[in-house]
């Protein structure tokens, strides 16, 4: 019994080990990930992102900022978005209503005008910004509303859907 043990343990680390990949470890991810990681950051009642060894990468300069599960931040002034990289470039000044999470390379943007549509995480807009509504994306594909339903895939071409609500042979 006992040897059995060993050897489950023995054969569990090993396993572990080999499902690494080569010239990574633990804590060399978790070093690469703190390095990207974008910190909020006030002087005053101006905010900015600086790095977890407190490094400043944008300056305070905006009215607020916050960061998404995707490792982008936003920036926000004057009632504006913009983005910045998770390197801490920023890709975007502020222009947008609201920019959404990243979800497979895509995240949507909300226009001042009212009108939604994608950017990619260059900032440049992939799906046009025509649409009254965005749904999130399913496989290739997300529900677009603008008086009627579309299917818009990611490369922006769009499959109207004659019905009001979607149905699966609409994917």
């Amino acid at each position: 019994m006992t040897r059995t043990f060993f050897f489950l343990i023995v054969f569990t680390a090993i396993t572990m080990l080999a499902c690494q990949p080569k010239g990574t470890s633990a804590a060399t991810n978790q070093d690469t990930n703190n390095k990207q990681a974008l910190i909020p950051y006030r002087d005053g009642q101006l905010w900015g992102f600086a790095r977890p060894d407190s490094t400043m990468v944008v300056e305070p300069r905006y009215e607020q900022v916050y960061t998404y599960p995707d490792g982008y931040g936003r920036i926000y002034d004057k009632e504006r978005t913009g983005l910045v990289a998770p390197d801490g470039r920023i890709i975007l000044q502020p222009q947008y209503t609201a920019i959404g999470e990243f979800d497979q390379g895509l995240a949507y943007v909300y226009t001042p005008s009212g009108q939604y549509g994608f950017i990619d995480t260059t900032g440049k807009v992939v799906i046009a910004t025509v649409y009254d509504e965005v749904y999130g994306f399913y496989g290739n594909r997300c529900v677009a509303k603008n008086e009627q339903l579309f299917a818009t895939q990611q490369s922006g071409r769009s499959s109207k859907n004659t019905r009001q609500q979607p149905d699966a042979r609409f994917w």
